[in-house]
Formats: C-alpha cells, sequence, structure tokens
C-alpha cells in the first residue's frame, strides 16, 4: 500500500512539474520551440507505450492543472484532451498491430489533431453560449502555430521513444505486440 502512495505521489508531483516546465519555461521560448506541448507528447508516450487507462488518468492530471492556469472556459483542455485520446485509441485498436515509430508518430499527429479540433469546437460553442469571453480565430498565424505545434510535439514524442527503445528492451522500430489493448 505504501509503494501505490509512493508512486501516485511521484507520479502527482512529475504532472505538476511537467505542467509548470510547459506553462513557465516552454512558453518563453522565441517563437516555433514556444509551441511544443510536452503535456501532449508526454500522455501520448503514456497512452501509447506503456498503459492506456494510466494514460487516461495522466492525461486527466495533467488537463486539471492545464486548466487552473488557463484563462479559456472550464473543460476547454481536459474534454479535447480526453475525446482526442479516445478516438486514437480506437483507431489504435482498429487499424494498427504494432507499436513501432511510425504507429506512434502518426497516431500522435492525429491526436494534436483531434485535440485542437475539439478546442476549437467547445470553445466557439463556450463563447457562443457566453460562457468565455474568449474566441479563437482562425488564421494564419494560428494555422502556422498548430503546425509547429505538432511538428515539435511530434519530434518529441519520437524522441521519448527512441530514448525509451535503448532503455528498455519493450520497443522497437518494427516489433510486433501479441494481442491487443
Amino acid at each position: 500500500m505504501a509503494r501505490v502512495i509512493t508512486w501516485l505521489a511521484a507520479g502527482l508531483l512529475a504532472g505538476w512539474c511537467l505542467v509548470v516546465v510547459q506553462t513557465s519555461f516552454i512558453q518563453a521560448l522565441p517563437y516555433p520551440f514556444s509551441t511544443i506541448s510536452l503535456v501532449l507528447g508526454v500522455t501520448y508516450v503514456v497512452v501509447f507505450l506503456v498503459d492506456y487507462p494510466l494514460g487516461i488518468a495522466s492525461a486527466t492530471w495533467l488537463g486539471l492543472l492545464l486548466e487552473m492556469r488557463s484563462p479559456l472556459a472550464p473543460g476547454s483542455m481536459i474534454i479535447p484532451l480526453l475525446l482526442a485520446l479516445v478516438v486514437v485509441n480506437f483507431l489504435f485498436n482498429l487499424l494498427f498491430t504494432n507499436r513501432s515509430l511510425y504507429s506512434l508518430v502518426l497516431l500522435s499527429g492525429l491526436a494534436t489533431v483531434f485535440f485542437h479540433l475539439g478546442h476549437i469546437v467547445y470553445q466557439a460553442a463556450a463563447w457562443r453560449f457566453n460562457i468565455s469571453p474568449f474566441h479563437i480565430t482562425v488564421d494564419r498565424l494560428w494555422l502556422a502555430t498548430i503546425f509547429w505545434q505538432t511538428a515539435l510535439t511530434l519530434l518529441f514524442v519520437a524522441g521519448s521513444f527512441i530514448l525509451l527503445r535503448f532503455v528498455s528492451r519493450r520497443f522497437h522500430s518494427a516489433f510486433l505486440v501479441g494481442g491487443r489493448r
């Protein structure tokens, strides 16, 4: 029991540190690098490589922490993140048979696109029903930001996969995993 509580406390503290680094340090970097989302990248790595329920739990915790730092409508971070993970997990179970670098990068890219689409829809609905005074404008700058965020997050995910591959023998670039989750 004490071991579970220790792992839970360590996970909660690691999530808090990740959000602090994301919202304090990363956003202070120059333009294209300030768009990387460590929260999305870590969530994708946990969901696709470690464990789906643990990934959903970490996405919930990280989403709640991001909500506290966001001036947008309540739920504008956590709901699109969880919906994107559910949709991409469904696609993973339906279409993919392995946990290779290529499938991880493709699914992470799809999850990022689903996250931003869900975020736009949620924020537009919140603005329409006067829940939030903020309205998202889809223009060139927003599209460039989404492009850079997706590209840099995918580089982070690929780097994490390669690092995990050297640390663990479980993940290989063309390793087939027996059975589906």
